[in-house]
């Protein structure tokens, strides 16, 4: 091989950064030696890794896609081999990306995170929110390292493992007439007011739902966080339907809310999902995979379903 691990290195730097000009100032280089590194690359794969584009920088190519989730292995396992002599089999270092979708995830990961940085103080750990398809394009694009996200149009070259199946349920406020009852029929909320979380993915889904169900609430309330679905219900403004359970009733509206099994949604059921890129992957990644493996075989992850029981 006639490339050096400098230029892999500038190549990895390019990708993650979307920009020759970023990559160039963050490793204090000029455009042109960046440039250089990234042909050197292309040239030794006889492949095209990246598009030149002037309004979006660079673009990955799939073979591009490919050869950076090798890059940054061979990147880490590099450094490893350098400070081999300092550490011990056992020790973590470097930084995590960790792509989560939004409404899911604050429920678990601080569970997942916490044996990664037991450590010690050489991981860091980068959680950005997104959306499902910001979650996939980010594994993609390199922006993420693993990411969690539900299983539901998912794009065909990413990894993915079911972490938990999580049913849909009815939240309702502890006055609502439905609050005392142990399951409730999608059927019964036909005219009852509504409020939707309508991210892209989950408009989608709970529409679709709905219909599936020949189901016609009366939404009034459209919202993008789940936080506010829940302190809109609880201010009894409205029912609604999601699937991850928090560990708490109360709400930031300062009243509490109830969680109701569907008895007939069983067949509109999400998996949550951890994705990645194939290949080799980095010894944290793999920690992280590990991790979320580890927290949803235990009894707590079950607390995150609201499930029917007959």
């Amino acid at each position: 091989m006639n490339i050096s691990l400098r230029a892999i290195r500038y190549f990895v730097a390019a990708c993650e950064l979307g920009s020759l000009t970023k990559a160039a100032e963050q490793v204090s280089i000029s455009n042109s030696a960046i440039s250089a590194a990234i042909d050197a690359v292309e040239q030794e794969f006889g492949v095209q890794l990246l598009l030149r584009q002037r309004s979006k920088g660079v673009v990955l190519t799939p073979a591009g896609r490919n050869i950076l989730s090798h890059a940054k292995h061979l990147i880490e396992e590099y450094d490893h081999f350098l400070t081999a002599g300092n550490e011990t089999n056992s020790q973590l270092k470097g930084t995590l990306k960790v792509g989560y979708f939004a409404p899911i995830s604050p429920a678990f990961l601080p569970h997942i995170i916490r044996p990664l940085l037991a450590h010690g103080k050489d991981v860091y750990v980068d959680l950005i929110a997104c959306n499902n398809d910001e979650a996939q394009e980010g594994l993609r694009a390199g922006t993420f390292d693993v990411a969690l996200f539900l299983n539901y149009a998912t794009l065909s070259d990413i990894s993915v493992e079911t972490l938990m199946e999580i049913p849909p349920y009815l939240i309702v406020s502890k006055n609502h007439h439905l609050a005392k009852r142990s399951s409730v029929q999608c059927s019964e909320l036909q005219g009852e007011d509504f409020i939707l979380l309508n991210l892209p993915t989950t408009l989608e889904y709970y529409s679709g739902m709905l219909k599936r169900y020949d189901v016609r609430p009366n939404v009034v309330i459209g919202a993008s966080n789940v936080e506010m679905v829940r302190s809109l219900v609880a201010a009894d403004l409205g029912c609604s339907i999601l699937n991850m359970r928090p560990m708490t009733d109360q709400t930031y509206f300062g009243s509490s809310v109830v969680y109701i099994p569907l008895a007939d949604a069983g067949e509109t059921t999400l998996d949550l999902t951890i994705g990645y890129l194939p290949g080799p992957s980095r010894k944290l990644s793999q920690a992280f995979v590990d991790s979320c493996r580890a927290y949803f075989e235990t009894e707590a992850a079950q607390n995150h379903r609201v499930i029917y029981q007959p």
